[in-house]
């Protein structure tokens, strides 16, 4: 909630009996991300209180955490920051498209390409609290997007 009243201030502070938790659905990229974030530390889900409770949206998270249902959840700063509440950043994703290389020459996927890589889109992502469009659009082969993590 804003001002962090709980004083939350990692995935550690998860498992305090004082905070109710709101997770997302098994098998979404976000829940993926938490477990293997949880994992990494040696934290148990079972111990923290609401990890059962799941939502389909990051915007539904940011709407149990705002109608006062739950003290935290894990998602993205857009949905926080829509719903007037606190942030702590966490983790950062970068997203792709992938595809056959032969299918950029097709008309749709160019035009596709030629969006993403528009000044326009690149400047409307920009404006979404947490987000960057810098390389928006940018076409690279599956061994340099892993060279550039």
């Amino acid at each position: 909630p804003p001002g962090n009243p709980k004083n939350i201030q990692s995935l550690d502070d998860l498992t305090r009996e004082d905070l109710r938790f709101v997770n997302r659905q098994p098998r979404s990229g976000t829940r993926i991300l938490l477990d293997l974030l949880l994992e990494s530390r040696g934290i148990d889900p079972a111990r923290i209180r609401g990890f059962q409770n799941t939502e389909l949206t990051h915007a539904a998270v940011a709407a149990y955490i705002a109608s006062g249902m739950a003290d935290t959840g894990f998602g993205v700063q857009t949905a926080a920051h829509r719903f007037k509440l606190d942030f702590i950043p966490l983790a950062r994703e970068r997203y792709f498209i992938a595809c056959n290389t032969s299918a950029l020459k097709s008309p749709a996927l160019q035009q596709m390409v030629d969006i993403l890589q528009s000044e326009a889109f690149r400047a409307t992502v920009s404006a979404l609290p947490g987000y960057n469009g810098e390389h928006s659009g940018q076409v690279m082969t599956l061994a340099e997007a892993d060279s550039t993590r």
